[in-house]
């Protein structure tokens, strides 16, 4: 679903699930990897959660990091 839409997507660069949840009859697209502690990343305009790729590569393994793509940004 999402992996064919976005086949542009290099996978060596983003290589995290894609998880989405409804907002207003929309999809939200987010990041959501490791565990322990939650740290949110949330991306300002014109970006996406692919500005976070390799904080979140840092990150993952002491904790959950979670980053979304705001409606109509990224892969939402």
């Amino acid at each position: 679903m999402a992996q064919e839409k976005f086949k542009w997507l290099d996978k060596s660069e983003y290589p995290f699930s894609a998880n989405y949840f409804q907002v207003n009859n929309q999809k939200l697209h987010y990041v959501d990897e490791g565990q322990g502690e939650v740290i949110l990343f949330v991306h300002g305009t014109p970006s996406w959660s692919f500005d976070y790729r390799n904080i979140i590569k840092e990150l993952q393994s002491n904790y959950r990091c979670i980053a979304i793509d705001h409606i109509g940004f990224g892969l939402s």
